[in-house]
């Protein structure tokens, strides 16, 4: 997921984190958290190179849904996201009151800490994985605790989640 600032500079792919939108675009969203916008530069406006598609960059495609504000660097980064990212969960199934909650919620998560939507994409990702892909849910849950077969944990593993370090007992690790 991306920063919350680092959005409000470069806004990239929800889904793969490319950045979202060609030069100008990124230039302009740079730009308007300054004093001055991309328009008072005419010199950009002019410049020969800005008639370069390798300069122009790709064009940021929208979530769709009013009031997202999601962006994606491609139509198939889009259709992904939706069909079996959490993107299809926080977003794209979520009507009504639901919204209402989760806009309040994502509100709330930015003025006080971010990492509240960290975990809600982590358990959107769970719930897709489990209900769209059917990936079995303890091995959806094992993918969200990677740390726990890492040493140095003081968590013993669970019968019948696979294990990240196979053949080295949990007794042998160091806490």
């Amino acid at each position: 997921m991306q920063h919350v600032f680092s959005e409000r500079l470069t806004p990239c792919c929800a889904r793969c984190l490319a950045p979202a939108g060609g030069l100008e675009e990124l230039l302009s969203r740079l730009l308007a958290n300054g004093a001055r916008p991309l328009a008072a530069f005419p010199e950009v406006a002019e410049h020969p190179m800005r008639a370069d598609a390798r300069v122009a960059g790709a064009r940021a495609w929208p979530c769709g849904a009013a009031a997202c504000g999601a962006l994606f660097c491609s139509l198939a980064c889009r259709e992904q996201e939706l069909a079996r990212g959490p993107h299809r969960v926080l977003c794209a199934e979520m009507g009504g009151e639901r919204r209402r909650h989760w806009d309040r919620f994502r509100a709330h998560a930015r003025r006080h800490h971010e990492n509240f939507l960290l975990a809600a994409q982590a358990l959107a990702w769970a719930i897709c994985q489990v209900a769209y892909l059917g990936v079995p849910a303890e091995h959806a849950k094992a993918e969200l605790l990677p740390w726990r077969a890492l040493p140095g944990t003081c968590c013993p593993p669970r019968p019948g989640v696979p294990r990240r370090e196979a053949g080295v007992p949990w007794t042998a690790w160091r806490c």
